[in-house]
């Protein structure tokens, strides 16, 4: 038997609304307020270089804050708001004068817990990686570079050579 499809044209919605099925209109579409909770996500980087003590797990610094909606990240540090499941992103351009093994330190409450970038010997290197984490409210997540060669330094300036970003998923 033939279907009947009836197409309707639905005004334009404003600011701060979103498409929602309304139960009462037997499935109809309607524009209504955004509800639920906000995304927790932060975004931070280096405008200057840091130097990294050699063969020492060496606390990344970051110095400027992109954004931070939840404010949760303060003195290089990131603290959970809430448990939940949490992503992060990391790109962290280092340097050493000699090829050395090089990469990034993930720690959680103060503790190695992942390990991201270059196990491979190299003067100039992206370390590049994301990662989830199971937070609980107050857990902390700190990067730390680790260089095995002479002069080592993490990059960082007025473009995009040393971020750290992260956003609750669950």
């Amino acid at each position: 038997f033939p279907v009947t499809i009836r197409l309707q044209r639905l005004a334009i919605g404003t600011t701060g609304q979103v498409l929602t099925v309304d139960t009462t209109l037997d499935g109809k579409i309607k524009w209504a307020a955004a509800s639920g909770a906000t995304i927790d996500t932060f975004g931070v980087n280096k405008t200057s270089a840091q130097t990294i003590t050699a063969n020492t797990a060496t606390k990344i610094t970051f110095d400027n804050e992109q954004w931070d909606t939840g404010n949760h990240f303060a003195s290089s540090t990131f603290t959970a708001s809430e448990t939940g499941y949490w992503q992060f992103s990391v790109a962290i351009r280092m340097y050493q004068d000699t090829s050395a093994n090089n990469y990034i330190r993930v720690y959680k409450n103060g503790s190695w817990l992942y390990t991201i970038g270059a196990l491979t010997a190299s003067t100039d290197n992206y370390n590049c990686g994301a990662f989830i984490v199971s937070l609980a409210a107050n857990d902390t997540v700190e990067l730390y570079g680790w260089m095995e060669g002479t002069n080592p330094t993490v990059n960082g300036s007025t473009t995009v050579q040393a971020i750290f970003q992260g956003h609750k998923i669950k």
